[in-house]
């Protein structure tokens, strides 16, 4: 599965459903785009435009150097006021993990590995772990070093097309969490032909109908109905994905499909509404399967697979979660968390 990420202000080529459909990508503006590789740097700042983003508040990741041929340390700063990835009891939530380690690939690709900006990098899969007690909020700014390395794979002329991460993040000497990640890299006109026309990231967003009302924000461990994403149509265990194209942090920018940060934060709130809103989540699982398109309607299933007792293997209960649209499969995934207070009954 794949999710892409579209540079901010930029041109994206046309879009459809494709095989690999649940992506992120990125491009980049068309007089910039070139066939070849840029020369590729050893250390730099990292800017809202490496990471795709058009609020520089945003931007997690502050600085970048290489440690090996590719190995790499970032430094990050989540500040300590999040709007929208802090919890009501003043936590930051495990998907503000997620997103920083987006980040991470994308400034790769254009710094380190000299991808010109206009190609599209589509997510294949993510796999993260936290340290619950590390996601405090402290009096001020959290500061964060990530240690990545990049198993790489390169065109015949050099471009990067593939990579898989290994990320390992610290906070004042703690490990905070670890994740593993696959994308590919694809120039405009191959995504343009995975994507079957579908790629007018405005004409998608004006074609996005309005967003549902929205299940209890305590439900889903959220204080604001906009930060909701999960609807409140449905039933205990089915919901429609919430679409907001005008949420200012997972929109920052128009894009031609929805964000793969919003299907993460569905994982996110699921595990909650199936948990119960004091359940904190450690671990997530996804593999995206196709590209959720923003036109029609989302609905993600889930249900708990509760451990028996004294029996190997985790002892956390895990939260399966399933995804489709127009009949066809989104992306799978799997969460765990403490489980506590009292989850969706059915």
């Amino acid at each position: 599965m794949s999710l892409t990420f579209h540079a901010p202000g930029h041109k994206t080529v046309p879009s459809g459903p494709g095989t690999r459909a649940s992506t992120a990508s990125a491009s980049v503006p068309a007089d910039r785009a070139s066939a070849d590789s840029a020369p590729a740097a050893s250390s730099g700042p990292v800017t809202a435009a490496l990471i795709h983003k058009a609020d520089p508040e945003e931007v997690l990741l502050t600085a970048w150097r290489r440690t090996g041929e590719d190995a790499f340390v970032f430094a990050a700063r989540w500040p300590r006021a999040h709007r929208f990835y802090v919890t009501p009891d003043g936590r930051y939530t495990p998907a503000l993990f997620a997103e920083t380690v987006r980040q991470t690939f994308s400034a790769l690709t254009h710094a380190a590995y000299g991808v010109p900006f206009g190609y599209q990098l589509i997510w294949d899969e993510l796999a993260f772990e936290v340290s619950t007690a590390a996601l405090y909020v402290g009096p001020g700014p959290a500061a964060l070093t990530l240690h990545v390395s990049c198993d790489a794979t390169h065109s015949r002329r050099g471009v990067l097309t593939a990579a898989a991460l290994e990320v390992t993040v610290e906070r004042d000497g703690m490990l905070l969490g670890t994740a593993r990640t696959r994308f590919t890299v694809h120039p405009a006109t191959l995504y343009a032909r995975l994507r079957r026309a579908r790629t007018d990231a405005r004409g998608a967003m004006d074609a996005a109908p309005r967003a549902q009302a929205p299940l209890d924000p305590a439900a889903v461990g959220r204080t604001r109905a906009a930060d909701v994403v999960l609807g409140a149509e449905g039933g205990p265990g089915r919901r429609e994905l919430r679409v907001d194209t005008a949420h200012p942090v997972l929109f920052d920018h128009p894009v031609d499909h929805v964000p793969g940060m919003l299907l993460v934060e569905g994982v996110q709130q699921a595990a909650v509404a199936a948990l119960g809103p004091d359940a904190r989540l450690r671990s997530l699982s996804i593999s995206f399967q196709r590209f959720a398109e923003l036109d029609a309607p989302c609905h993600l299933s889930y249900r708990v697979i509760r451990p028996a007792p004294g029996a190997p293997g985790p002892t956390a209960p895990v939260v399966h979660v399933e995804a489709e649209q127009d009949g066809e499969p989104v992306f799978t995934a799997t969460a765990t968390a403490t489980a506590t207070g009292s989850a969706e009954q059915g």
